[in-house]
């Protein structure tokens, strides 16, 4: 095996670096090759080694036999000498390489490799922007996929493509009249079934995604499994982008912002906290070079792009990536890894009426970020657990996986599984649905049409970014054009069964956060009001309301300063009513 050729492959992929490599050259032995070396310093995966080993003897393969070729080009990784005893050259100026001696690794290699198993990542660090390796090709894209266009690497070295373990590697490739032959594709996945190569679809293809249409292929999970890295303790420029997300879930952090002329800030109980010094663009892109060639080329063609970040052995996270006037702004939301169960969510007692209900419209408000999909998702879970009915969820993205229970459960993510919310809605209605999950009513056409789903059969839950509830349903039927409205206020006093209003506030002690609600029940009277649009009755409705489980967010408020879990100040600049609360503001 030419151990040279493997650092070349390792580095040009960005499964190490240059000085990566480098630093750990001397550490070589005759039973351990560099991929082993680098496996057990936690910068490679272990379970890539065996798949890096196939492809060699492949490449090796290969290279004997075009040897006799004359038109093979001399910057070919082909005819890179076996004997060479230098570790891999990135550039020119890298003249005085370390020597070390060449062997050959033995051939069983599994039961070492098995003991460095550490997780289920499919990338290893990649740390470098750009790559130059010594085939003399340049990728000055550091956002694009690994590779440049297949077509002009192909006639400036012949190189092929070939996938290994999602990475695409470039190998010599035969000069013959079979030009016109596709690439091979080699599946890492594929390989854990069959020791033989399956083809798959080119990584050009599966990388990149025409207007108006999906992704080719979709595997969510919920991060499990053990951890691929060493955790950190504190929030350093150098950690790595899975290190830092693994930080903030430990440190109880509700986010991550990493933003190019900024240091690093997290946003805990509420409030934002800076770590370290300033992040510059070869940061912010080392974190990026993380995310899917598919990710990375939407961020660049957008300017933003969203999307679920799994790391194994820690969980799931919301990522919203943008460009700004410095660079780019990446912000990380740490989704929880498990779903509260009712008698912990801190929900009032009533609420739990509302998951009972045959059909109607269940709304969930709040302003952002105020835990909104946390209480969603202790409804939706409730239901799946004690009724056995089909529920379809249409979110953007999917962020709680939930678990199995009686439930026939359906998500579909918008972007991912279908072209809108409205078409997922369109869709649902004839997938014999018993349950719909709207992660957010953001437009005319999702709210007609969660509303039209509430008033024909199906029960329907959904969030607003409103403040109360009675701007809640102001805002419902506002957003009809004014012809229309008063069929609209029928409807929806006809198909609304309750809202439950939420805002996170932290507490006194500065240890955490505490939910204060808002919650109407949908009564005949109440019903009546919404109908003869007299919304300003509501909140008297609701004081008369008590024992129905009605309760009005300054009441809630009241009862939090009473306990003294929040300071009197925080509930006078949250109240419907702040007049209620000036005392408590100096």
């Amino acid at each position: 095996m030419n151990n040279q050729l493997l650092a070349k492959i390792i580095f040009s992929n960005k499964l190490a670096t240059k000085e990566q490599i480098h630093a750990h050259w001397s550490e070589l032995t005759k039973s351990k090759d560099i991929a082993l070396v680098l496996i057990e310093q936690g910068v490679l995966k272990a379970y890539l080694y065996e798949q890096l080993i196939q492809y060699m003897a492949k490449l090796e393969a290969k290279k004997q036999n075009s040897q006799d070729k004359p038109n093979v080009s001399a910057n070919s990784l082909s005819e890179i000498d076996s004997d060479s005893k230098t570790p891999i050259q990135t550039d020119a100026s890298s003249k005085n390489p370390t020597e070390t001696s060449v062997y050959s690794a033995p051939k069983n290699k599994k039961a070492e490799v098995a003991s460095l198993l550490s997780g289920n990542s499919l990338y290893g660090t990649a740390t470098v922007k750009s790559v130059k390796n010594a085939t003399g090709i340049v990728s000055a894209n550091p956002y694009g996929s690994i590779t440049i266009d297949p077509r002009s690497i192909e006639k400036e070295t012949e190189l092929e493509q070939t996938l290994i373990g999602n990475i695409t590697v470039s190998t010599p490739k035969e000069v013959s009249n079979q030009q016109s032959e596709k690439f091979e594709q080699v599946s890492l996945a594929d390989q854990k079934k069959s020791s033989s190569p399956t083809k798959i679809k080119s990584a050009s293809e599966d990388s990149s995604m025409s207007e108006g249409s999906l992704p080719n292929t979709f595997v969510g999970n919920r991060g499990e499994g053990s951890l691929g890295f060493e955790p950190i303790t504190d929030y350093a420029l150098t950690s790595s982008l899975d290190q830092l997300l693994h930080l903030c879930r430990v440190d109880d952090a509700s986010d991550l912002h990493l933003s190019t002329g900024s240091p690093i800030v997290i946003r805990k109980y509420r409030s934002l906290r800076s770590f370290g010094e300033i992040l510059t663009n070869v940061h912010i892109e080392t974190f990026i070079s993380y995310l899917s060639p598919l990710d990375q080329k939407q961020l660049k063609d957008n300017g933003d792009h969203e999307l679920i970040y799994t790391i194994a052995g820690s969980g799931r996270c919301r990522m919203t990536l943008m460009k700004h006037r410095a660079g780019y702004d990446i912000t990380s939301r740490i989704i929880a890894n498990s779903i509260r169960p009712f008698n912990e969510s801190g929900l009032p007692d009533h609420c739990k009426s509302l998951t009972k209900w045959a059909q109607g419209l269940v709304l969930l408000t709040g302003p952002v970020g105020c835990g909104k999909t946390t209480t969603l998702s202790t409804l939706v879970d409730l239901v799946n657990q004690e009724r056995k009915d089909h529920i379809i969820s249409i979110e953007s993205p999917v962020e709680i996986v939930y678990p199995n229970g009686n439930c026939q459960m359906t998500q579909r993510e918008v972007g991912t599984h279908t072209m809108s919310q409205a078409n997922a809605l369109k869709g649902a209605l004839r997938q014999d649905p018993d349950i719909l999950v709207v992660s957010e009513l953001r437009d005319l056409e999702s709210i007609e049409l969660a509303v039209s789903a509430a008033e024909t059969g199906h029960l329907v839950f959904a969030t607003m970014n409103t403040t109360n509830a009675m701007r809640t349903i102001s805002r419902l039927i506002d957003s009809f054009p004014l012809e229309k409205r008063d069929i609209v206020r029928a409807m929806v006093s006809e198909s609304l069964r309750g809202v439950i209003s939420q805002q996170l506030i932290p507490k006194k002690s500065g240890d955490g956060v505490v939910v204060a609600y808002e919650v109407l029940m949908v009564t005949a009277p109440v019903s009546n009001m919404i109908r003869k649009d007299e919304l300003h009755q509501l909140e008297s409705a609701m004081m008369t309301g008590k024992s129905q489980g009605m309760i009005l967010l300054d009441d809630s408020l009241q009862q939090l300063v009473d306990s003294e879990t929040i300071a009197g100040d925080e509930a006078f600049y949250r109240a419907n009513n702040s007049k209620r609360f000036e005392s408590y503001v100096s």
